[in-house]
């Protein structure tokens, strides 16, 4: 049970596994497939001794079946013994083209012009962009799709034969066992590729999920993140834009925060930082924001409100602050006031989020020179001003933007950015694309009716009736998805939004699909390329229930045309049986048809595809990032650094190497806030940031833990050498020129206390830190402007 459940577990994080192993994916699928061809050849041939007769179903292709099942059992226990590396790229090379080359020989038995070969053609590169590696997936399409293009040319030009595992359909009996063998060889491929491209799918929404969770949260307090309340501020701006709504925002801090750091400890200072968070938060309504915005101070949003209400929803915060009850270790209560800060925005003005922010920045500092622990209100005009003030320039950055850059349409970069956004895009967007691409591959559809025209005996077109009904039929469908089309787009521009637009376009894809399938063959190739390639894309763009139920519709639509065509209800391939026999095909025109009707579904699904997930896979990187970084000073953010902390201790405890950890507390910062405003102490923490990294060793890390704090983390680093590098960082940091909004130059210094494990115990990497805070607080009683260092043994 145990072992179930190791397996379940590794089985739901394709997406985390090395490249190594989702390379085995592929070689699993072919030994699975292939055991399964063997065993369809011992059934047929238990059903119809007869079939013994050909010469590549008995012995040969049950044989080939054998040593390709062996095959891939034997890569993938070679890669144990040699002991692959986890991002070893000819692996994945040889993953993929195994299981290329292997379904090629498969659907050559079975027809190179058949189901089976569309949903191989198709479906591998689709999956292997999922899996592998880009240029693999590339790589092992073009040889997939250069063997099938030369045994069509080599059966279309006599040098093979068509099909050879299967005798041509004679009757009724002969023509359902070729239905029965290309449903059965194709059912297995198309059910792996859509459920394992569902699962991988579904596993990457998750896993982007969670990394967008962790950008956009506070590690500390669990509100929304700086980075993340300011895009909510905008965001909330425009909607209020918008329709016309009031505005508010304010700024919180709590009062004399430092002291109680320095009185208490980090520790403590967390506490009531996620006391004052869950404080507000349960204060604040549902349609309000919180997000902490510094050190000590918080940033509320609240929409649809004007000042006399949201004045009294900030008076409610603060009484909810001041009756926090909490202790310090030492027993001490914990006093915790706030002082808040508010600017509105009427109806009668325009809203802009940067001049809200500085009105509302403005206020607090008045509520903090009366005596904190109090509401001030920003008055209308401070605001009014503030606001044309952004105003002005806002539009004179519009104006810049909108002269030097062309439309996104006029050029071939605009055109690939807007393709890479599809992700972002509304889903009647997404309709509308899938609709334009239906449009495209009935397109090449017609075009092989025109060529089917060319060929056909004149006469037999007009006795023909189920191909005039066909050609109408497809002409029809074209008319009205460039009517769904036009609709969608109208729609669109008019920004009306209908329920249920992706179940409308999946639908009637799967109609116009089966019907296009039906006029060239309802088991050809093109029928397997469309039943792949649609499915897979739509995926990746509609929710999963839609895309099942289209499919449902038209795989019903191809196994009923396919046994109605075996019995005689209808004829096999219309437009294709004018020229040719049609259940056997293998001449030059049904190949040149074929691919008329296949290849602008192929390549459009396929660069589609690559451009959606290249988008995907750089969105992810983007958030994944976003989540590591603090927002204001681009370093590691609280939770990034500790966790390299905690990935650093264990390995000094399995290396037994030291290391060394600071941490550092910018002098007096608050008085430089008090003094000068936000603005010129970000721009300190921006420029001790640069300080801090450029004196620091490669291999170190810098991380901001708190408002003014930074830790350091310097492995392999003994005591010596690191209060080399603190007092250097301490020294560069006294001597670098800072400067306030109106030039004055600001006095910034720091204090600094370090701690080293040189034990090779158990390495504590919270205790590491604490040593090193209270070595920080040593050097503040000293005098600030200072290095201490404690030194942390394994207990």
């Amino acid at each position: 049970m145990r072992k179930f459940d190791s397996w379940r577990r590794k089985l739901a994080s394709i997406q985390e596994w090395s490249s190594v192993e989702r390379a085995c994916i592929p070689i699993v699928l072919a030994a699975l497939l292939y055991l399964q061809y063997y065993l369809w050849g011992r059934f047929a041939l238990a059903r119809d001794a007869a079939l013994a007769d050909h010469a590549f179903l008995w012995p040969q292709g049950l044989f080939a079946a054998a040593v390709i099942t062996a095959a891939a059992l034997l890569v993938m226990a070679g890669r144990h013994l040699v002991r692959v590396r986890p991002e070893a790229l000819w692996f994945q090379h040889l993953g993929a083209n195994f299981y290329s080359v292997s379904l090629v020989w498969g659907v050559y038995l079975t027809g190179t012009l058949s189901l089976p070969a569309g949903v191989v053609l198709a479906g591998a590169p689709l999956l292997g962009f999922l899996l592998l590696d880009r240029r693999v997936a590339l790589l092992a399409f073009a040889v997939t799709f250069g063997l099938i293009l030369a045994l069509n040319g080599a059966t279309a030009a006599g040098l093979l034969p068509y099909a050879p595992a299967l005798p041509a359909p004679v009757d009724t009996q002969s023509a359902l066992f070729w239905v029965d063998t290309h449903l059965l060889f194709a059912t297995p491929h198309l059910l792996v590729n859509i459920g394992l491209c569902a699962v991988l799918l579904d596993q990457w929404r998750r896993r982007e999920a969670r990394v967008l969770e962790l950008s956009f949260t506070d590690a500390l307090t669990g509100v929304h993140s700086r980075r993340h309340i300011l895009d909510l501020l905008e965001a909330e701006v425009a909607r209020a834009r918008r329709h016309g709504t009031p505005f508010a925002v304010a700024m919180v801090d709590l009062d004399h925060f430092k002291r109680i750091n320095d009185r208490f400890g980090h520790p403590a200072g967390d506490r009531v930082l996620r006391a004052a968070a869950q404080a507000l938060t349960a204060t604040l309504r549902h349609c309000d924001a919180v997000g902490r915005f510094g050190g000590e101070e918080f940033l509320l949003l609240l929409p649809g409100t004007g000042a006399a209400e949201a004045a009294e929803v900030l008076e409610d915060c603060r009484r909810a602050l001041a009756v926090l009850v909490l202790t310090a270790d030492s027993g001490d209560v914990i006093p915790v006031t706030g002082s808040f800060g508010l600017a509105c925005c009427d109806t009668r003005l325009d809203p802009v989020g940067g001049a809200l922010l500085h009105a509302a920045d403005a206020a607090l500092y008045a509520a903090k020179r009366a005596g904190r622990n109090r509401v001030v209100v920003a008055d209308r005009d401070t605001v009014a001003a503030a606001v044309d003030a952004d105003a002005g320039q806002l539009a004179a950055t519009s104006i810049r933007r909108a002269t030097a850059a062309p439309p996104w349409w006029l050029s071939v970069h605009g055109w690939r950015r807007r393709a890479a956004s599809i992700l972002e895009w509304s889903t009647q967007e997404k309709a509308a694309l899938f609709l334009a691409l239906l449009l495209v591959m009935q397109a090449g559809a017609l075009s092989g009716v025109i060529v089917d025209l060319q060929f056909a005996d004149a006469a037999a077109l007009r006795q023909a009736a189920v191909a005039r009904t066909v050609l109408w039929l497809q002409l029809a469908l074209e008319a009205a998805t460039m009517l769904l089309l036009g609709v969608a787009i109208e729609l669109r521009k008019r920004d009306v939004a209908l329920p249920r637009t992706d179940h409308v376009a999946l639908q009637f894809g799967a109609v116009a699909m089966v019907v296009m399938g039906y006029g060239t063959g309802i088991l050809g190739i093109s029928t397997g390329v469309a039943l792949t390639v649609v499915p897979l894309v739509a995926f990746i763009l509609f929710q999963r229930a839609a895309v099942l139920a289209a499919l449902a519709t038209a795989l019903a639509g191809v196994a009923g045309l396919a046994y109605a065509s075996a019995t005689g209800a209808l004829p096999y391939a219309p437009l294709l049986s004018l020229a040719a026999p049609a259940w056997h095909p293998g001449g030059a025109f049904q190949v040149l048809t074929h691919y008329l009707f296949f290849l602008p579904l192929l390549c459009g699904g396929l660069v589609l595809a690559d451009q959606i997930l290249g988008r995907w896979r750089e969105r992810e990187a983007q958030f994944h990032a976003l989540s590591l970084t603090d927002a204001l000073t681009g370093v590691h953010n609280r939770r990034s650094i500790l966790g390299l902390l905690a990935r650093e201790a264990a390995r000094a405890e399995r290396t037994g190497m030291p290391l060394a950890v600071v941490i550092l507390d910018l002098d007096y910062f608050k008085m430089v806030n008090d003094t000068f405003g936000h603005h010129a102490g970000d721009r300190v923490l921006q420029e001790t940031t640069r300080v801090l990294r450029a004196t620091v060793r490669q291999c170190d890390a810098v991380g901001r833990i708190g408002g003014e704090e930074f830790l350091l983390l310097l492995p392999g680093t003994a005591m010596e050498g690191a209060l080399v590098l603190a007092e250097r960082c301490r020294q560069r940091l006294a001597a670098t020129v800072f400067l306030g909004d109106h030039g004055e130059r600001l006095a910034v210094t720091a204090s600094f206390g370090l701690a080293v494990c040189t034990s090779d115990a158990h390495l504590d990497g919270e205790a590491l830190v604490r040593r090193a805070d209270d070595a920080l607080y040593q050097a503040k009683e000293a005098g600030r402007n200072r290095v201490e260092a404690g030194v942390a043994s394994a207990a």
